[in-house]
């Protein structure tokens, strides 16, 4: 499966789903790296891996902090210590 096919495809699937959005296949791997496996606790080490980079800085470039995970960091971190924080978004 090619790159190219993936684009091709992926139009394809923004046609059909009226959409004016458009996606690329690397939109696919920042979601993979970012909504699948670091919002679901997968640490960035294993990420770098899956996604086949030799550095964890390239993979620091796809995968972002969401806001659901940050809250959830959040509320880890004030079971663990007792203190509350005001998280600045």
């Amino acid at each position: 499966l090619s790159t190219n096919r993936v684009r091709i495809d992926l139009i394809t699937i923004c046609k059909l789903a009226e959409t004016s959005k458009t996606y690329s296949y690397h939109s696919g791997r920042h979601s993979f790296a970012s909504l699948i496996t670091l919002e679901a606790g997968v640490p960035m080490e294993t990420i770098c891996k899956m996604l086949g980079h030799k550095d964890v800085k390239m993979t620091q470039r796809y995968a972002r902090v969401t806001q659901k995970k940050l809250f959830e960091d959040m509320d880890k971190f004030i079971a663990a210590t007792g203190k509350d924080f005001i998280l600045a978004l």
